[in-house]
């Protein structure tokens, strides 16, 4: 079986708990805490919980472990009044009162009191003071009354001076307004009109005003219309304060020199000229008159609240002015969503400002949150939406887009209610410009695609070998195909895969002879290479074409021609720096025009195009596909690669597809376009994986623009399977795209809301505004910088000589400017460069290690948090770019600041920007250079100036944009109006399912499942319907992308969709599908609810009959799981029918195996020869991992075919025992857990074994029996003891039922052994003594011992049972020392005296009623299982409290020497003064005799009353009796098979009677009375004489003084 499972037990509660297994004691887990602990494999495990000091489970909990990572969890409910346990694995939950928290509201009660009496008394003396301060406050106010008279008359002479006063500040103001209306003229030497001087003085300041802002307009290239009225609120200005705008506006407009303002044509209306006048305008008037700079200021920023985009400088806090712009409008009450260009910078943002937020009540919260591994999903969807409902939320546009696709296509409610009410984009030209048409997509991994898995490898192993080389008369890029010696590849140039057996390579090289390029000897050593073992004679043969020159290679092709009659001719080319030279000009044409390299070594390979390449690639692979409808036998099979036909126009339309991306994948490098890392799904694992490199996985990288990992992003059409291969990881399943969202489109959506608002350092230039404009219908603005930038651009260097010079000059720079005491920052454009440039600077011995820091990936490096000295290096890709803040100390500031070192020529001017923008920031001082390798430019920079660069750079960005939205913006705005018209046709589909049909039913509990899932039907059910159009759906883009791509009309489009998906749905809805794979998904789900109830077939067996008629070729699960539900269900011949269809499908699983067989050796092919390639790999670890898993299941077949033949011979009956598909692989890995993940989409649910059917046992029914004494025997302890031994008696009651259901599982197997289940019994009771407390002692003992000597005598093999018993019983009180809790509570005589037949009665009933619950809750446990009828719980209490309830109690009051015997056996040890003690407890000494004397008694006492044989032939007989009276009652009932143990609980119910009488002979009051309790006296008697040889005076004070003053509290 392998590892045993890990269960998680998380404890999120405050408070201390404890939890038990069947095979482990209770295990203490605090507040808070996580352990876990090792399971066995099964599907009936149990776990018990009880919350901190308390004696009794609050949770008793089954599970399954056969399902991964079970996690039980204890949590509080959202209003404190429960504690719930969650079990993740089959998501099951309980509930129980929340203990801590009832203790703490009663605290909270007392605490409440005592707060009220305070406050009562404080009212008291607060009222008292009250009522002396309103004496003395009467007596003060009666002496003011005598003034109020004398008050009023001034007030109303202060009234009339007020109004003289008022008239005379009037008239002087205009006065005073006019004289300094005056000097303002003299002052700035303007002269007026005379006649304007006729004017009032408000006419003749506003005429000015409006004449200067004309002027300033005009001069600035203004609008003469913005004479910034609006803009300032002339109008509601005094006369006082329009004279200080006035002045304000002379001085600015004077002193302004506008020679010097940088020229913005691009910005509308002169934004930032006339805000630089509003600006200075608030600046001049600040001093002399500051509100009416507030009321422009606040003007001013209601103007700029439009929909907007900003261009802030680099450095100028655009993180802070987000953050303070929307705390404003959450606190207005506006939803916010904050987009980010990567997830490490959300996450950095959101936890910079949360406690800024904070202070304004504002929430805010970050998408995609952090889960722990122990997280369930639906936690976390639970979390996710929690998060959506804060006020700001902070995330990636993918990350965005991806939660709505979920809400909007999954119908999941990822967003809670959040609309899309105001975005605002931080980099927002890097979200709209570098990545407007970036996609995000829901990935759909479509059944049936990992038979495609074989088509890739073939491919690959033909284009891995290609190699892309540069024409150097053309500059065209072409490909040389694989490398070999040169006949052989001139020989597969001209041929192909065609042989002849008139015609060898070899032939090719016989002129050479003649012409003396070697010998005849050389030939033959070459025939012997090739007839003989080729390992052995590689290195003669490579000696011999060592000799062949490219000279010579070429004399031989024209030999060679001339014997082709021309009809190929051969174009050669020579290696020249790494380019292909033509060897040689010629105009001949042939038939077949064939190019060939040429290289030295007798080496030689063709050249071809890239469509020439992809066309032979295309035409070879097709030539190697059989369709599964198109096989003539099954040996065909192992001949060609088989496809279903299902997949036919999938695979034909894309294997130009894959071939043109096997391509791409050889031209990709690694630490350049990706790099490989731990997958995102393994991440939480890997930590502590000592298997790592099984995790590992390709991880796309954005080194264009931001240099982010994109961890949630593959490649698909199966470029991330072929880098997968290049790399031999594990191949990853193919994925087809159902749903999309472009970022165009995902930021459209807010253009209903509050608007998109955006900020970046660098927007770029006209055409980057006015496509912003275009599409998002923003305005872009340029906020002015605060401060000048201080820093030096350094001249470029442009390396020639290849890369290492260029590598030398970048490590000799860096050095030189760390020398000097800068801290330098080197940008390098992909992380493979930067690993290289890391490992040179490392080894050169000038810095230390601790000096050079990497950052290329944000989750491993982060140099944000750390302040960077003189002389460090930063080493870096484009993450150290955009958004990055690096902070260096003041010295290095004052040698120059940060030294920005670009290493490569950016794509565009905003990315250049961005990376320069690194340093001065903030008004520090910084340098930056461009250090580039020639080599690495394009050819159209190559030998120009950086100016001439720039310049065709910023052409190329324009027509890039121009192309973009031509183009790509044209695709997706089709591909979205497409998914949009299937997704109201997916809605009209839902019409045809009603709310019952939509449920899931695998989420249903088995008795409340709808008709509708019972039976078959010709209708798919919905959900596997629902997963059929989208597959339809993604196979009609997949087919018409060429079309899409063409920009074809919109409409045709359109009705094609519709007539294949309304096809499509017909077919489901009349339970058809072209799709095999459709009827696989309908006939698991069905298959699921039949593993739950056997006896019914809930019509998978005809589902599986669909699949078979649908494509006979891969029939092997669908037969496989025909003959699991015809055992189960055991109708007619049902055993001959499994064998037959068992038997075909061992032969079909053959299909399998060869497509494995076929990735596999392809996969080693395109390796062949490549030393850097291990063997040991991830690819071969998953090919086997599948080998070994088919082999496993073929093995099951077998042996299930070989009991099935055993038991037809024999005309025995079958059933299966179900088990995991997860047994079919001992070993457990990552790789090996995937694989045996996919055997379910194949619709292996479950792999089986048969076994002969049980026959009914006697022996069980009499566990049954005794199960009911031992219940007994639990409710004879609480009577006896008044509930003082409550606790124990219980326990025998659960014990009791336990045993009844083990006896009903014995009668349901056949089989029960008394002997091991009696020693188990018998140590159960040994530990129920020692644990349940010094008080119960007594009274359980004479219960127990009735149960156990009972159930001992019952036994088949007797004396062994009482030996291991006897053997056993030290081991375990040992084992158990130190852990046990005494119960002993504080009894006297006059609490036994008291003692009343109500109270034995009340004992009596509430041990009944525990007795029935335990019945209640463990039948509903076992017969939910075994399907046994829930009457059986009526009938044994009914028949508990008929039959046993005169025997207990006239038992207990027949005893009075039992009851004062107990009385002075606890008193002895108890001193007097304790009796005036509450909660007195026992001192350790004394509870170390009772340990003792406990050990004592079940070592000596049980063993002898098990051999007092005077008692055991008496219940022998009985026993006898019993059994003969169950035979009778099962012949009456006629049941003999197990098959229909349905029925038992029905026919007790029946022949209630019957068991009454069977149960009166067990002699329960005569053992009680005459055996047992005769022997507990003498046994308590003999431990009374033990305890007396103590020397309990001295010892027992001495203890007690202890337990008073040092340890109270001691239990």
């Amino acid at each position: 079986m392998g590892s045993w499972p890990s269960v998680l037990v998380v404890n999120q509660t405050p408070y201390t708990w404890h939890f038990a297994t069947q095979d482990k004691e209770y295990t203490r887990i605090s507040a808070g805490c996580t352990t876990s602990y090792e399971e066995y494999w099964q599907n009936h495990r149990f776990i018990y919980f009880r919350y901190e000091n308390h004696t009794w489970n609050s949770f008793s909990y089954e599970f399954s472990t056969s399902k991964v990572g079970t996690s039980i969890i204890l949590r509080e409910t959202h209003d404190r009044s429960k504690i719930q346990m969650h079990c993740t694995s089959d998501g099951g939950t309980r509930f129980c009162p929340n203990y801590g928290k009832l203790d703490e509201d009663e605290k909270q009660r007392q605490q409440e009191e005592e707060r009220e009496q305070r406050i009562q008394s404080e009212v008291d003396r607060e009222s008292e003071l009250s009522r002396l301060k309103l004496s003395d406050a009467t007596k003060r106010l009666r002496e003011k009354q005598s003034f109020r008279h004398r008050k009023q008359h001034h007030e109303r002479t202060k009234v009339l001076h007020q109004q003289i006063d008022v008239a005379a500040i009037k008239r002087d103001k205009v006065i005073d307004v006019e004289e300094k209306y005056g000097e303002l003229l003299l002052k700035f030497q303007i002269t007026e009109d005379t006649e304007k001087q006729q004017y009032q003085i408000c006419d003749r300041i506003k005429t000015l005003q409006n004449e200067l802002a004309v002027q300033y307009c005009r001069e600035d290239n203004l609008s003469v219309r913005s004479t910034f009225e609006d803009d300032i609120r002339y109008n509601e200005l005094s006369l006082t304060e329009k004279l200080s705008v006035l002045e304000a506006s002379l001085q600015f407009i004077m002193h302004s020199n506008t020679e010097d303002a940088k020229d913005d044509k691009d910005q509308p209306l002169g934004w930032k000229k006339k805000y630089n006048f509003l600006l200075g305008l608030m600046e001049q008037l600040h001093a002399t008159n500051p509100t009416v700079v507030k009321c422009i200021l606040l003007n001013v920023l209601d103007k700029t609240s439009e929909i907007s985009i900003q261009e802030i400088g680099t450095g100028e806090g655009k993180s802070c002015i987000l953050a303070m712009f929307a705390t404003i409008l959450a606190i207005r009450g506006t939803k916010v969503d904050i987009v980010t260009s990567s997830p490490v910078l959300a996450h950095r943002d959101q936890e910079e400002w949360k406690s800024f937020f904070k202070m304004f009540g504002v929430t805010s919260s970050v998408v995609p949150p952090c889960y722990s591994s122990a997280y369930p999903p639906q936690g976390q969807e639970e979390h996710l939406q929690d998060i959506y409902r804060q006020q700001i939320v902070y995330g990636t546009v993918e990350v965005f887009a991806a939660d709505t696709l979920k809400q909007e296509f999954e119908k999941r409610t990822t967003r809670d209610t959040r609309q899309f009410e105001l975005v605002i984009v931080d980099e927002v030209d890097y979200m709209t410009l570098d990545n407007g048409v970036q996609v995000t997509f829901l990935s759909h991994e479509s059944s049936g695609f990992r038979h495609v898995e074989q088509v890739l490898s073939n491919i690959w192993a033909l284009i891995s070998t290609c190699q892309p080389i540069e024409m150097l008369e053309t500059g065209e890029i072409k490909w040389a195909t694989r490398i070999q010696y040169f006949h052989k590849a001139v020989t597969a140039a001209v041929m192909g895969l065609e042989t002849s057996d008139n015609f060898s390579a070899n032939e090719i090289l016989l002129p050479g002879v003649t012409l003396g390029f070697y010998t005849q000897e050389d030939i033959e050593i070459i025939h012997q290479a090739e007839n003989g073992n080729e390992d052995q004679m590689s290195k003669a043969l490579s000696e011999v074409m060592k000799k062949l020159g490219v000279s010579h290679q070429y004399d031989l092709l024209i030999i060679f021609e001339e014997v082709l009659e021309n009809s190929a001719v051969f174009k050669c080319y020579s290696l020249k720096n790494k380019k292909a030279k033509c060897f040689q000009a010629r105009e001949k044409q042939g038939d077949l025009n064939v190019e060939m390299l040429l290289l030295e070594g007798g080496l030689a390979c063709e050249i071809m195009s890239e469509k020439l390449l992809i066309d032979a690639t295309v035409s070879t692979i097709k030539s190697s596909i059989k369709y599964s409808d198109d096989l003539q036998t099954t040996e065909e099979s192992n001949k060609f690669i088989v496809i279903p036909v299902f997949l036919k126009s999938y695979v034909e339309n894309q294997l130009p597809v894959f071939a043109e991306n096997a391509l791409r994948a050889v031209e990709m490098s690694q630490g350049r376009e990706y790099i490989i890392d731990s997958s995102p799904a393994a991440e939480k694992d890997v930590a502590d994986s000592h298997d790592r490199q099984m995790y590992n996985a390709i991880i796309p990288v954005d080194f264009k623009a931001s240099g982010v990992l994109e961890k949630n992003k593959k490649w698909g059409n199966g470029l991330q399977q072929f880098l997968e291969l290049k790399h031999q990881l594990a191949i990853s399943p193919l994925s087809n795209v159902t749903n999309y969202m472009s970022n165009l489109h995902y930021f459209k959506r807010y253009l209903n809301g509050g608007g998109i608002f955006g900020v970046s350092g660098t927007l770029g230039g006209k055409a980057d505004r006015e496509f912003l404009a275009r599409h998002y219908k923003v305005n872009s603005y340029t906020v002015p910088a605060h401060r000048h930038k201080r820093v030096v651009e350094l001249p470029v260097i442009q390396v020639t000589g290849g890369n290492h010079q260029w590598i030398q000059t970048i490590c000799e720079t860096s050095c030189k400017v760390a020398e000097r005491g800068q801290v330098v920052l080197v940008i390098c454009e992909d992380v493979k460069t930067a690993d290289e440039l890391h490992e040179r600077i490392k080894s050169g011995g000038t810095f230390k290690a601790e000096q050079i820091t990497l950052y290329t990936i944000s989750e491993k490096h982060n140099i944000e948090r750390e302040t960077f000295y003189a002389g460090r290096i930063i080493i870096a890709t484009n993450l150290g770019g955009r958004g990055t803040d690096i902070k260096v100390n003041e010295s290095v500031n004052m040698c120059g600041g940060l030294f920005v070192l670009l290493t490569y020529f950016p794509h565009n001017l905003r990315v250049e920007e961005q990376i320069f923008g690194r340093t001065s920031r903030k008004g520090s001082p910084g340098m930056v250079q461009m250090v580039v390798n020639c080599d690495h430019l394009a050819p159209a920079y190559q030998g120009q100036s950086v100016e001439i660069m720039r310049q065709l750079r910023d052409d190329y960005e324009i027509k890039r944009i121009h192309d973009m939205e031509r183009n790509e913006l044209a695709v997706i705005n089709l591909k979205e109006d497409l998914f949009s018209k299937f997704c109201k046709l997916l809605k009209d589909f839902d019409r045809h399912y009603t709310q019952i049909e939509k449920l899931d039913p695998t989420q249903m509990q088995i008795n409340k499942i709808p008709n509708c899932f019972k039976h078959y039907r010709p209708k798919f059910d919905y959900q596997p319907a629902i997963s059929a159009l989208k597959d339809s759906w993604a196979l009609w883009l997949t087919l018409h992308e060429e079309h899409i791509n063409r920009h074809d009309d919109f409409g045709e489009l359109e009705v094609d969709l519709v007539k294949t998906i309304e096809k499509t749905s017909g077919k489901l809805l009349q339970g058809e599908s072209t799709h095999f794979y459709d009827h696989v998904k309908q006939a698991i789900v069905r298959t699921d609810l039949h593993y739950i109830k056997k006896s019914t077939s809930y019509g998978a067996y005809y589902y599986w009959k669909k699949v078979v008629d649908s494509d006979p070729h891969y029939r092997a699960v669908a037969l496989y799981n025909q003959a699991y539900i015809t055992i189960n269900l055991g109708q007619g011949n049902y055993k001959t029918e499994a064998i037959n269809l068992l038997e075909v499908a061992k032969k079909s699983i053959d299909v399998y195996i060869s497509e494995v067989s076929n990735t596999m050796i392809s996969g080693h092919l395109s390796v062949t020869g490549n030393k850097n390639q291990s063997t040991d790999n991830n690819f071969q670890s998953q090919m086997e991992a599948r080998m070994s898993i088919f082999k496993s299941w073929m093995t099951y077949i077998d042996n299930a075919l070989d009991k099935l033949k055993e038991l037809e011979k024999s005309n025995s009956d079958a059933i299966t025992e179900d088990c995991s598909v997860y047994t079919l692989s001992e070993e457990k890995n990552l790789i090996i857990t995937n694989e045996m993940r996919t055997m379910y989409d194949y619709g292996l649910c479950v792999v089986f074994e048969v076994k002969k059917k049980p026959k009914f046992c006697i022996d069980a029914l009499l566990c049954f029996i005794l199960g009911l004494v031992q219940v007994l025997a639990g409710v004879l302890v609480c009577v006896m003891t008044f509930g003082t031994a409550s606790q124990f008696g219980l326990g025998l009651i659960s014990e009791g039922v336990s045993d009844m259901f083990n006896g009903i599982e014995g009668m349901r197997k056949g089989t029960f052994d008394w002997v091991s289940w009696a020693i188990s019994k018998s140590i159960s009771i040994g530990l129920s003594l020692i644990t349940a407390g010094f008080s119960v002692i007594k009274k359980s003992v004479t219960s127990v011992f009735k149960v156990t000597k009972s159930l001992l005598n019952g036994s088949k093999s007797f004396s062994s049972v009482a030996s291991d018993f006897i053997k056993s019983g030290k081991a375990i009180f040992t084992s158990f020392k130190g852990s046990v809790q005494s119960g002993l509570s504080c009894v006297s005589k006059e609490a036994f005296k008291s003692t009343s037949s109500t109270v034995l009665k009340q004992n009596f009933i509430y041990a009944t009623k525990y007795a029935g619950q335990e019945l209640v809750k463990q039948s509903v446990l076992t017969i939910s299982s075994y399907v046994i009828d829930a009457a059986l719980q009526g009938v044994l209490k009914k028949i508990l409290q008929s039959k046993f309830k005169n025997v207990v109690t006239s038992s207990v009051k027949q005893n009075s020497k039992l009851e004062q015997t107990l009385v002075e056996f606890i008193s002895l040890g108890i001193p007097k003064a304790a009796l005036k003690k509450n909660n007195f407890k026992i001192n350790e000494k004394y509870e170390n005799q009772i340990k003792m004397s406990v050990g004592m008694l079940c070592e000596e006492i049980i063993p002898h009353l098990i051999l007092d044989c005077t008692t055991a032939q008496d219940v022998i007989s009985k026993l006898s009796e019993v059994c003969e009276a169950a035979t009778d009652l099962m012949d009456k009932a006629k049941l003999s098979g197990v098959h229909k143990t349905a029925m038992l609980a029905l026919k007790v119910a029946e022949y209630s009677v019957a068991l009454s009488q069977i149960l009166d002979a067990v002699p329960t009051e005569e053992i009680i009375q005459q055996k047992f309790v005769p022997k507990l006296l003498e046994s308590v008697n003999e431990l009374q004489k033990g305890m007396t040889k103590l020397n309990a005076t001295a010892d027992f004070d001495e203890h007690c003084w202890q337990q008073q003053h040092l340890c109270p509290y001691h239990s």
